[in-house]
């Protein structure tokens, strides 16, 4: 009997699911983010290195919150629910916005995670675009062929996506997380210019520190548009991990962005995550 108990116990562990790392890694990104540590030691070099070709970095600030009760399912994956809303400045905390991204998860075959990367939105005038997020008031888009993949074994990465890693060994060998667009990276148009270009992602995450080496190049020039000439990822320690709190996506209360607030502010949902539009 005993033999027979181990042998259903051991055939059921095999067959479970393996544990989803969605919610290990969404929360490692939460709460404020700076490089203001590595900016400082960059400039007091000698010479200093400033941002451009010399290889410094810009001082950059990024908040990170929770987004609650999105209004859609991905790929029926319930760990799609589980969002969060980035920000992105220029210098210190009320710096200027340069980004404002949502990011979604669902788990892949073969231990990896995809991060569904979105972008704000205006309202459409006219029909949705069938890509769309949402069926009306559609607020996010996900930006085509930019899902950063990420292995969900800590401490994992294939070493020929990655191009900072040899040069910090330290961060090889930690329980990081890492996540890459890949080695071709992907193209893109920019909301600025409206050309094409081809962007590069590589990020690492431990507890504590986020590493971001996001690079942009023109694909008619290929001239550098952004992101560190030297290879070298941001790294944005984090300054305070409690300081962000859930942003609900029925209220948009929970963040400074007013544009945000006021279109999140409408969005209603039922219980399946189908988008309800309410009247104000």
């Amino acid at each position: 009997m005993l033999l027979l108990l181990t042998l259903i116990f051991s055939v059921t562990t095999a067959l479970a699911p393996p544990t989803s790392q969605i919610p290990t890694l969404s929360n490692r990104l939460l709460g404020k983010f700076s490089n203001v540590k590595q900016v400082t030691s960059e400039l007091s070099s000698s010479p200093p290195l400033t941002p451009g070709i010399s290889g410094g970095h810009e001082l950059l600030f990024s908040t990170i919150s929770r987004v609650d009760c999105l209004p859609y399912n991905y790929n029926d994956d319930p760990h799609s629910e589980i969002g969060i809303l980035a920000t992105y400045r220029f210098g210190h905390s009320k710096g200027t916005i340069f980004r404002t991204r949502l990011y979604t998860f669902t788990d892949l075959p073969g231990s990896k995670i995809a991060m569904r990367v979105c972008k704000l939105l205006e309202p459409p005038s006219d029909s949705p675009d069938p890509n769309m997020m949402y069926t009306e008031g559609i607020d996010f888009d996900a930006i085509p062929n930019c899902d950063v993949i990420w292995s969900s074994v800590p401490g994992q990465f294939d070493p020929d996506l990655f191009t900072y890693l040899p040069s910090l060994p330290s961060l090889v060998s930690t329980s990081a997380f890492h996540g890459t667009l890949g080695k071709s990276g992907s193209e893109v148009i920019s909301d600025r210019t409206k050309k094409l270009m081809t962007v590069f992602d590589e990020l690492s995450l431990t507890e504590s520190v986020l590493y971001l080496n996001d690079r942009a190049f023109s694909k008619q020039t290929g001239e550098q548009l952004y992101g560190n000439f030297k290879n070298m990822p941001y790294i944005l320690d984090k300054i305070s991990a409690s300081c962000c709190k859930d942003f609900n996506w029925l209220t948009g209360k929970a963040t400074s962005n007013k544009i945000i607030q006021e279109k999140l502010r409408k969005l209603n949902c039922n219980s399946n995550g189908t988008p309800i539009i309410v009247s104000n």
